[in-house]
């Protein structure tokens, strides 16, 4: 017989005097937690066991070949979660005491014994219990060697005082046959033979000592990170325009000259029309625009989507991470740097069709899993045997703030839901396991670890089912509410009523949860969520057509004769300055407007005409309060562990103050149009950012929704004018006569 008990021509005996010793371990010496099972001896006699802390001694035994089936339920969803022993030189030289740390429990996860910690510091020899919080325990830095054995050296004699040996198994040497057939090969039953000594044949006998160690399990956590852009947002549209603006700087540059020294509002069309204006616009009835997706600088989701740590895994290697940019609501999925193909109406006016809503949901599902194949191909060099838990960190703005949230739930719809039996089915193509018990429904598996949101605004309208206005909350499929308990953290940035009241874009706030954070900030929907040019988004000096506002406010049309003109005239002139006061009520400077009244052609063969009475705003609005809420929302997001980096790829610089990154950077100083002081605006950003990665919530939204911000924020022209007297953008009024934005709180 062999040095492990093991002889080939040994023959099995009815004698039942044998006995044996077990001491079942993963690789770094941790027990399991009172797993139960059954061992079998030679003449198949069965005797219930638990695995825990304790050695599993029994007496009575037939002598010959042991077999040991655990309860494959709990056994499984264990030892899957137990990984590897990696030795590491560097690691854990000493251990700093936290609150409910013993000794022993540090000896423990460290795989060494409390002797050994005790010899190492013998402070702590006289009474072990003297360990406190904010002590530092030095470990064994000579140990080098495997948790196991290291335990062995300290307690070699087990039962009957014979010699403990170590035996390498896998979860499968520990279950039927039956039940270990599904899991991964090198999990399976007698794959660790090769691990042992070479007399060993995989099978335990009687009359013997065993530590039995279980070869680790290497699961890992997807933790994916999705951005869906706001409506009409459209990266690579937008990166198109851009192009098309560089190009024309020039041109722009020349006929910009002719102006001279005149006031922004007093320049002429020359100065403020883009090239090619369909390219950049939509026109409809009398003259009026939308912007398309290429008249947008790249938003907050975009620059989100640049910061979340792509294709890569953590520095322990348990997490691996991976991103998906979904294009904004209207907009087309092409990733083909060039202007988009929008649905304007069914898309972009009312949130529906092939491009609304919940077929972003549905994109973005598509292109999550299309990229698994790839992802599996990365796992399978690395031994890695599957997945244990799928984490989302879901960001979205505007209308694809509101895909965002509906995503979150038809995620959470687990497998009676659209996300989970598609996922599911592609792992299993492309050999992706789950790990043994995973439910979908609890957090332990699947869990939404953040949710980012610029100002939530679904403005669903289906005329199908007879609802006419995206000016309510009845929002058809899309749900929006939230569930705190498997929602970990979110936070929701949203413009004040003081700011954005435009009747097509009322707020959907967040439902209220001590996890759940809704901050409102000053500035425009896109001022939130980005999209607005700043000066900095080119390389080209003093480019102020993309800076340019110019709205119509109001207009009003009157018809008169010959000898009526100049009594209509300040007929009108006289109601356009009322509609002005209102716009300096609200905060707007009286100076960016302009009044005009025209007389129109004579109509037919009478001497009737018309006149035109117009308020129109002009002036330049820099576009980088969007760039201070990125700041906002990336620093809550990496306080609350979101896997984030603001490290720059292109020169290993932080992106916030850097040159080479011209969609982070601000201006430290920015003129008022009063002739006041500078505004430190840089100064402010970067006390916001630091604020933001504190976490300190509280002192965050007293500071942003302060007065001195938005009085601030409005004389230095960085709040974009958003409303203007069109179908798509025209103001809302509350029943006081005052603008005013409506907010919807969600229902379950």
């Amino acid at each position: 017989m062999g040095m492990l008990g093991v002889n080939p021509h040994c023959v099995e005996c009815a004698n039942t005097d044998h006995w044996i010793e077990l001491i079942v371990v993963d690789e770094r010496n941790q027990y399991f937690d009172n797993v139960k099972g059954t061992l079998i001896d030679a003449k198949g006699r069965r005797y219930t066991i638990t695995l825990n802390n304790q050695p599993i001694r029994l007496d009575g035994i037939t002598a010959g070949r042991i077999q040991i089936e655990l309860d494959p339920t709990l056994w499984l969803k264990q030892a899957q979660q137990r990984r590897p022993f990696v030795k590491d030189s560097t690691e854990n030289l000493t251990h700093d005491v936290k609150a409910g740390d013993t000794l022993t429990s540090v000896a423990e996860k460290y795989g060494m014994t409390l002797n050994t910690i005790l010899a190492l510091n013998p402070q702590y020899q006289d009474d072990p219990d003297l360990v406190v919080v904010g002590d530092t325990v030095k470990l064994n830095d000579q140990y080098q060697g495997e948790p196991v054995d290291e335990w062995l050296s300290q307690y070699p004699i087990g039962y009957h005082d014979e010699p403990r040996q170590r035996i390498n198994m896998t979860a499968g040497d520990l279950l039927s046959s039956t039940d270990a057939e599904a899991l991964p090969e090198r999990h399976q039953a007698r794959q660790a033979i090769s691990l042992n000594s070479p007399d060993f044949n995989g099978h335990l006998i009687s009359d013997q000592c065993y530590v039995v160690c279980v070869q680790g399990f290497n699961y890992i956590t997807l933790r994916f990170g999705l951005f869906f852009d706001g409506t009409a947002n459209n990266t690579y549209s937008a990166q198109w325009g851009k192009q098309q603006l560089e190009g024309y700087y020039n041109q722009w540059q020349s006929l910009h000259s002719l102006e001279g020294n005149l006031p922004v509002k007093d320049w002429q069309a020359r100065s403020y029309n883009y090239p090619n204006q369909e390219d950049f616009y939509w026109f409809w009835e009398d003259d009026e625009k939308v912007e398309s997706s290429a008249a947008n600088e790249l938003t907050n989701i975009q620059k989100l989507y640049e910061r979340y740590l792509n294709d890569e895994f953590n520095q322990e290697q348990t997490v691996f991470y991976h991103s998906e940019y979904i294009t904004g609501i209207g907009t087309s999925n092409s990733t083909e740097i060039a202007k988009a193909d929008e649905s304007v109406l069914g898309g972009q006016a009312l949130g529906l069709g092939e491009y609304g809503v919940e077929a972003k949901v549905v994109t973005s599902i598509e292109q999550l899993t299309e990229q698994l194949k790839i992802i599996s191909d990365q796992f399978k060099s690395r031994e890695i045997d599957g997945i244990n838990k799928v984490e989302l960190d879901v960001f979205g703005f505007s209308r694809g703030a509101a895909a965002a949230r509906h995503f979150i739930n038809v995620l959470l719809d687990g497998e009676k839901g659209e996300f989970v039996p598609k996922f599911v089915e592609t792992c299993q193509q492309n050999e992706l396991a789950l790990q043994a018990g995973f439910d979908w429904s609890m957090n332990e598996h699947c869990e939404v670890t953040f949710a980012g949101l610029f100002d939530t605004v679904a403005a669903i309208a289906d005329f199908s089912s007879l609802d006419f206005t995206p000016h309510n909350q009845d929002n058809g499929n899309v749900r929006l509410w939230l569930d705190p308990q498997r929602v970990r953290h979110a936070v929701h940035l949203t413009a004040s009523p003081k700011t954005e009241y435009r009747y097509n874009f009322s707020s959907n706030k967040l439902n209220s949860a001590d996890n759940f954070h809704e901050i409102m900030v000053y500035g425009a929907h896109s001022d939130v969520g980005g999209g607005y040019y700043s000066q900095y988004a080119f390389d080209q000096n003093e480019y102020l057509l993309p800076l340019i506002e110019r709205k119509r406010i109001k207009r009003i049309l009157r018809d008169f004769n010959n000898f009526d003109f100049e009594r209509v005239k300040q007929q009108i002139e006289q109601a356009l300055q009322q509609e002005l006061a209102k716009e300096v009520a609200q905060g707007w400077n009286e100076d960016d407007y302009i009044i005009s009244v025209e007389k129109g052609p004579l109509r037919g063969n009478n001497d009737r005409q018309q006149a035109t009475g117009e308020l129109i705003l002009q002036r330049l609005v820099q576009g980088d309060l969007s760039r201070l809420y990125l700041r906002v929302m990336y620093g809550l997001a990496e306080s609350m562990q979101v896997p984030l980096s603001d490290v720059s790829l292109k020169n290993n610089k932080v992106v916030w103050n850097n040159e080479k990154e011209n969609g982070f950077i601000v201006p430290e100083l920015i003129s008022g149009s009063d002739h006041s002081s500078a505004m430190t605006f840089g100064k402010l950003c970067d006390a916001l950012l630091q604020m933001s990665k504190q976490g300190n919530i509280a002192e965050l939204t007293t500071y942003l929704f302060s007065n001195e911000f938005l009085d601030a924020f409005m004389r230095y022209n960085l709040i974009h004018h958003s409303s203007d007297d069109g179908i798509a953008n025209h103001p809302n009024t509350n029943s006081q006569g005052a603008f005013d934005r409506e907010q919807y709180d969600p229902t379950v």
